[in-house]
């Protein structure tokens, strides 16, 4: 299962998930389709695997790059500043994490908050900066605001990759990134 989880991931950081079959897979991994269907019920629920070790690939980088001992509002600019970095270097992981796979939504809403909020450490962390009010970071509903703002930095992330911002940050994107901290952080300052 390890190896099989491996391979999918190596694909899919290589080429994202399109062209992505369970033969090819199975070719990789040296095992037959019938193997992979044993574990997994379909491409779909491998994928799901793949995403939730993703999930915590990304957390992992995000929340190591966090300084517990910087003011919140500094806590918040490393985890914003951390999403991006690992959006930029993962971006098909991004897309398998954040768009490819539709969303849970046959379960019960504590089973959506466990498969989803758990998941997501990251999120805790800002909204646990948020919801503390201290220093400088204040957030209106720090459940909202974490939603609003991993969202536009996934917006943000997606059209750059896409080139669809102007042609001169094409090359050099620091200037939209350093600004969508600025925003956050404005919107978040007393």
């Amino acid at each position: 299962i390890k190896k099989i989880k491996r391979i999918v991931a190596e694909e899919v950081k290589k080429k994202g998930t399109d062209g992505l079959s369970v033969r090819h897979i199975a070719k990789a991994a040296g095992v037959t389709p019938a193997t992979i269907y044993y574990y997994f019920e379909n491409k779909e629920d491998l994928l799901n695997a793949i995403k939730l070790s993703a999930v915590k690939e990304m957390d992992e980088y995000i929340i190591s790059r966090v300084r517990p001992e910087a003011p919140l509002i500094k806590q918040v600019e490393d985890l914003i500043r951390a999403f991006i970095d690992w959006a930029l270097k993962y971006p098909q992981l991004m897309d398998l994490v954040f768009s490819t796979l539709p969303p849970k939504i046959d379960l019960d809403d504590a089973a959506i908050k466990d498969y989803y909020h758990s998941q997501f450490r990251a999120i805790e962390l800002m909204e646990k900066i948020l919801a503390e009010k201290a220093g400088l970071a204040k957030a209106c509903d720090p459940k909202v605001d974490c939603s609003v703002y991993f969202g536009m930095i996934y917006g943000t992330v997606k059209l750059h990759l896409e080139k669809r911002t102007l042609p001169e940050f094409w090359t050099d994107p620091a200037p939209i990134f350093e600004r969508l901290v600025e925003m956050i952080v404005g919107a978040l300052s007393k």
